[in-house]
This record gives structure tokens, sequence and C-alpha cells, in this order.
């Protein structure tokens, strides 16, 4: 009986675990605001649960280095 209660316990604390280390994508991170937002989320989560989504990679090679994930992405759209 308590084999059993040790073990559902176990997997009640992995799946809470598993719920909060959802990744959060921040588009725009090499911007003045996607920077601040990037800056402040990292006050209180990992690094490793953050994506930067930019244009211009170069640009974050310092969240990187952190261990941030950076993802390259433009648009579609043409403005003229």
């Amino acid at each position: 009986m308590h084999l059993i209660l040790i073990m559902q316990a176990r997997e009640q604390r992995l799946t809470r675990e598993k719920e909060t280390k959802k990744m959060i994508a921040i588009t725009g991170a090499s911007g003045q605001l996607g920077r601040l937002v990037v800056e402040e989320l990292l006050k209180e989560i990992e690094p490793s649960r953050l994506i930067a989504v930019v244009r211009s990679p170069e640009k974050v090679a310092d969240l990187k280095a952190m261990g941030v994930e950076v993802r390259k992405a433009g648009t579609a759209l043409k403005c003229h």
C-alpha cells in the first residue's frame, strides 16, 4: 500500500514538473521591447525555457551564450 502511494505521489510530482517546463517564445527578441521582455523573464525562469525568435540571430548571440534557444524567422509580407 505504501509503495502504491509513493508511486502515485511521484507520478503527480513528475506531471506538475512537466507542466511547469513549458517553453516561452518571444518574437522580436532582438528589438528594444523584445529584449526587455527576455531580460525580465530571465529573472524568473531558466534560459533553456526561452526561445528568442529573431530575423538576425547574430544580434542575440549573448542570449544564445546564456542558454536561450535562438530561432531565425522572417516575414512573408512585403510593404511597398
